[in-house]
């Protein structure tokens, strides 16, 4: 019974190990992709970073201008 017991808990923790490394690589991936699509959104200003603490944020502010204001314009980007 306790044979048993051990493997049943040793395949349980191969799957845990492997499940984590999985969604860590994933995690790592999406990060980095999604990292460089927010630069180049930056770059081209339709973001604005800012680091708040650790963390950093991606602002955008011809949507805060149109959440936060009266006036509900839309000016086009490099106007």
């Amino acid at each position: 019974m306790s044979a048993w017991i051990l493997f049943m808990l040793q395949g349980v923790e191969e799957t845990a190990i492997w499940t984590n490394a999985r969604i860590s690589a994933i995690r790592r991936l999406s990060e980095h992709t999604a990292s460089q699509y927010l630069k180049q959104l930056v770059e081209i200003g339709v973001l604005e970073e800012r680091v708040v603490g650790k963390e950093k944020l991606f602002l955008h502010p011809k949507l805060l201008q149109l959440l936060t204001q009266e006036e509900i314009e839309f000016v086009p980007y490099g106007e």
